[in-house]
């Protein structure tokens, strides 16, 4: 199989600047229970946290349960209709060239299965995509490595076939414990300084990624570095 025969991408930070509705979806929840909004800022340093820690931070005293918070956040976020202008710079551009190369693609996201597959949906990336594994369709999501093998499992290729594409420190963990190469949008959202992230590239635009692809496999020895 020439290499790569897939690319793996995490979706939010990654293809989709999705922190403006998240906020817009926690303020919501927030300004109906009283509390003081949250900025867009303060949401990109939290999502890479995942959707539980990401609430209940946000929701702070205005919290009544981690359950019901979670169902009034995906609740108001699934009744946002995505805009196409929150696709990053490049995106469809990227993924429809990929395609055309004969490169599978699959999607390795902590977002439910329901909400990815509606957002996908309404900005017609579906069809690109061979493989949609959502974090609530594993035992354990992100950064458990078991996720994005499962993604591997969908897209039957192996470690050594694949490249992931995230944004955080949650998506290196996630690829050095599947021990599968890691290239990180830099544009996205870390908790710290992008620099200290471990991978074996760093891109500044998705539309960077075909650019890497000519040149054959690293040297994974040399580029897994530990977390």
């Amino acid at each position: 199989m020439a290499w790569p025969g897939a690319v793996i991408f995490d979706l939010d930070g990654t293809l989709i600047d999705t922190a403006p509705a998240i906020a817009c979806a926690l303020n919501r929840v927030i300004v109906t229970r009283g509390g003081e909004e949250i900025t867009v800022d303060s949401v990109r340093k939290l999502v890479s946290r995942g959707a539980p820690e990401l609430v209940a931070t946000a929701l702070g005293h205005c919290a009544i349960s981690p359950e019901q918070d979670l169902r009034d956040f995906r609740s108001a976020y699934g009744a946002l209709d995505p805009n196409h202008q929150d696709l990053y710079p490049g995106t469809m551009e990227t993924l429809q060239f990929l395609n055309e190369k004969g490169i599978r693609l699959g999607l390795c996201t902590n977002k439910p299965q329901s909400l990815t597959n509606a957002l996908l949906n309404k900005l017609d990336l579906i069809p690109l995509f061979a493989a949609v594994i959502g974090g609530d369709m594993v035992h354990h999501a992100k950064p458990h490595p078991g996720h994005l093998l499962a993604v591997l499992s969908a897209l039957e290729v192996t470690p050594n076939d694949v490249i992931f594409v995230g944004d955080s420190e949650v998506d290196a963990q996630t690829a050095q414990g599947a021990e599968v190469t890691f290239v990180l949008a830099g544009y996205g959202y870390a908790s710290g300084p992008p620099e200290l992230i471990p991978c074996w590239k760093q891109i500044s635009g998705l539309n960077e990624i075909p650019a890497l692809l000519p040149i054959g496999p690293p040297n994974l020895s040399k580029t897994r570095c530990p977390i």
